[in-house]
């Protein structure tokens, strides 16, 4: 990537035609790091998980708030999609996916990116197009060690946390 932004998209996915422009004006104008969008996932059902418009900084925010973020919301805070990255924090950082993970490998990068960019903010506009009617070898990847994948987003994510001044970390 050779400019200011990084968005990716999965080859089975796609993304509406103004999703740049919805991502890229608040990210200059907030003075954020990332900028999240709504999404809409495709499988037997149409779903959207949606959150409202919002600023979210990772070091004054209050636990209840990362938590309905980090936890409840789990397709938006553990997959890469729906979101824009400064290519100076990745590169800078040298935040890259772990390619001997096999699961869980995309929310390792984003627990990386969000130890170093705090601030976030949420746009409720859809920006991503989530496809999981086509059984790709993406969407049906196995883990061969599931414990050890999960172990490693765990303490990736514990690592996250810790870096957050939160009162409650559980």
């Amino acid at each position: 990537a050779r400019g200011e932004y990084v968005i990716f998209v999965d080859s089975d996915d796609w993304v509406p035609q103004d999703c740049l422009e919805k991502l890229i004006t608040p990210m200059a104008k907030n003075n954020v790091q990332m900028v999240v969008g709504g999404i809409e996932i495709r499988d037997f059902a149409i779903r959207k998980e949606i959150i409202e418009e919002k600023h979210l900084d990772l070091q004054e925010t209050e636990y209840n708030k990362v938590r309905e973020f980090f936890i409840e919301r789990s397709a938006l805070s553990r997959g890469p999609y729906a979101k824009l990255y400064d290519r100076r924090i990745i590169y800078e950082n040298d935040i890259k996916f772990n390619e001997s993970i096999k699961w869980g490998e995309d929310a390792i990068f984003l627990y990386e990116y969000w130890k170093y960019a705090r601030k976030i903010y949420f746009i409720k506009d859809i920006v991503y197009y989530y496809n999981r009617l086509v059984l790709t070898a993406s969407t049906r990847k196995i883990c061969e060690n599931k414990v050890f994948c999960r172990i490693t987003l765990q303490r990736k994510f514990e690592e996250l946390i810790n870096t957050i001044s939160l009162e409650n970390k559980e």
